[in-house]
């Protein structure tokens, strides 16, 4: 291996489900040492407790710039990376469950992630206080209370993985150092509980679930903050991205962190449950740099603290912090993409904020969230204060909705319930709209009716749509109607004679009527009523193909025998029998339907 100089770079990559023997793994990777002008190196699950001797030595691997280790579960410490690998500019650390402290960072390092690193533990003095510790121990209860009320029995799946992470790499933290179990009496009286949860368990309800979690966090942020010392991390000014996920750090140590990145442009924190709040304007003020900032499963997270001195952040993300409020909630004017889901106090921080220069607004709420602290549905979405907007997707929103006809520039809206039924990714030049609620059509701007091209409503419950609301739509050119309780079509779905796609998911309609004349394609889906109409009655009119269930039929037009946005339905070939395609009539039929969308 170390003769062969033309190797650019080497994965070493063991089975999880290999018995380690001794000391094979660090035998093995000893003997396999690359040759020193080797530049990307990825070691994932090794089981030694210490790396090989050619990774250890001064200069060894000069060459190097990027180094990925990855689950080495055994392995105390890396202090060879300073001195080994001085070129290095990506670090990635994962899944190293034995690891308790950082090696020392050389300048030449541009991207650090530190995820699923268990025993790192970083915090100042102030957060030692014992009103800030009581002020987490009082919001983890909270948080759990309100989820179990929510969800009843069963969790987002995304949101229970990350319960599940959480669980484990408190089971890792207790495996690692008993020790810390006996730091106070609190911690003493909830190691017991603890220790008998297991983490991989799926027959655990909601609520156990969310107990389990509770004894966790309490026990976690009991060990952590019952220690002396403060410990840093202390990071290279060179940084350009940084992720730290699933690990612990404080409030105030997270800011005396970052304060010198600046030439820092990618933050990301996931499942970070030890800060109460985003660094202050003073800890970020110098952060010129930062466009993209992530903050996901921060279920603590109380304020977005000094975040409007991000006078150059452009993307900003909030994901599952569950226990955020309007404080501190003004956001910089700079944001072009913003992004929340399952957030409390959106409406009041979309208030506080000005946004000129926003282009792409999302708001997802499945656990009805934003009602942790208001305590009542009646909440109103304004987004007004972003006349720019090009793209808004509203999902699970469980208040109103304002300000839709000041968005003159408005390419895509989504309000919908749920997201149960996608037109896919369709041009920026194709303006479509995706409603529940056919009233909130009323709400758009003229320039957004007169130009929206493709028109879903969703999960309408109602029997009847409005005849007056299709009229605007002078360039429509397809139309879907989802999961909708509708039993007859609009009158004036007649008059729409840019129409060239009809999309119908409508158990209840029993008739199709008023069809535009230069309609080219029409779906049914769900509804055997219908499709055994166009199958028993047809003229000659129309060509059809399908099932007692789903139809679909084209219209040609004058000098076509099948129209423009599709391809032909093929027909048998000396390739392709008969039997094949009556076999499944309808496969593909919605991907052609929903490729007239990009058309």
């Amino acid at each position: 291996m170390a003769s062969k100089s033309h190797l650019v770079g080497l994965k070493f990559e063991w089975n999880s489900n290999e018995r380690v023997i001794d000391d094979f793994d660090f035998q093995l990777l000893d003997n396999l040492q690359p040759h020193p002008n080797i530049r990307f190196l990825t070691i994932n699950g090794f089981r030694g407790n210490r790396f090989p001797s050619w990774l250890l030595g001064q200069n060894s691997l000069k060459h190097l710039t990027a180094l990925r280790l990855i689950y080495c579960t055994n392995v105390e410490e890396i202090s060879f990376f300073y001195e080994s690998v001085p070129s290095c500019k990506l670090l990635y650390l994962c899944g190293l469950n034995n690891l308790k402290e950082m090696p020392h960072l050389h300048p030449n390092l541009t991207t650090l992630v530190i995820q699923m690193v268990p025993l790192l533990t970083y915090f100042s003095e102030n957060d030692l206080k014992e009103e800030r510790k009581q002020f987490m121990l009082e919001a983890v209860n909270q948080i759990t209370e309100y989820v179990k009320l929510r969800c009843d029995q069963q969790l987002p799946e995304s949101f229970e993985d990350s319960i599940r992470r959480d669980l484990q790499l408190t089971k890792l933290r207790l495996k690692a150092t008993p020790e810390i179990c006996m730091t106070s009496s609190k911690c003493e009286n909830l190691y017991p509980d603890v220790a008998k949860i297991d983490p991989r368990n799926k027959d655990y309800t909601c609520d156990r679930l969310m107990d389990a979690w509770n004894m966790c966090m309490l026990w976690h942020i009991e060990t952590m903050l019952s220690k002396i010392e403060e410990s840093k991390l202390i990071l290279p000014p060179s940084l350009t991205k940084l992720w730290i996920l699933s690990c612990s750090i404080t409030t105030y140590a997270l800011s005396a962190s970052i304060q010198c990145l600046v030439s820092l442009s990618e933050l990301w924190l996931c499942e970070i449950h030890t800060i109460t709040s985003l660094p202050s304007e003073e800890a970020l003020c110098d952060l010129k740099n930062l466009r993209s900032f992530w903050v996901e499963r921060c279920y603590l997270l109380s304020s977005l603290g000094g975040i409007r001195a991000l006078t150059s952040l452009t993307e900003f993300k909030l994901e599952y912090c569950l226990n955020l409020n309007s404080s501190n909630g003004q956001l910089p004017s700079s944001l072009e993409t913003l992004k929340f889901k399952e957030c409390a106090c959106v409406d009041a921080i979309l208030d506080q904020s000005d946004l000129p220069l926003l282009r792409v607004l999302v708001v997802e709420e499945y656990l009805n969230v934003g009602c942790f602290r208001e305590k009542h549905d009646k909440r109103v979405l304004h987004v007004g204060r972003a006349p720019c907007l090009k793209e808004l997707t509203i999902i699970g929103w469980k208040g109103s909705l304002e300000g839709l006809n000041s968005l003159t520039s408005l390419n895509k809206l989504e309000v919908i319930p749920h997201r149960s039924f996608s037109t896919g990714n369709c041009s920026i030049q194709n303006v479509s709209v995706e409603v529940y609620n056919p009233l909130l059509l009323k709400q758009l701007s003229d320039e957004t009716i007169s130009s929206t091209e493709i028109l879903s409503i969703v999960s309408f419950e109602g029997e009847s749509i409005n005849d007056e609301v299709f009229l605007s739509f002078t360039s429509l050119k397809c139309l879907v109607l989802e999961d909708c309780n509708i039993t007859h079509l609009p009158v004036h779905l007649k008059d729409l004679t840019s129409l060239r796609g009809l999309y119908l998911n409508c158990p209840k309609l029993s008739e199709v009527e008023y069809l535009p004349k230069n309609l080219h394609s029409l779906l049914i889906k769900n509804n055997p009523t219908l499709a055994k109409k166009f199958h028993c009655h047809n003229d000659g009119s129309y060509q059809v193909v399908g099932d007692e269930g789903n139809t679909y039929l084209t219209f040609p037009t004058e000098g076509q025998t099948m129209p423009g946005p599709f391809q032909p339905i093929q027909q048998a070939s000396t390739s392709q029998s008969a039997q094949q395609v009556a076999a499944n009539p309808l496969e593909g039929l919605t991907r052609r339907f929903l490729r007239l969308l990009s058309n």
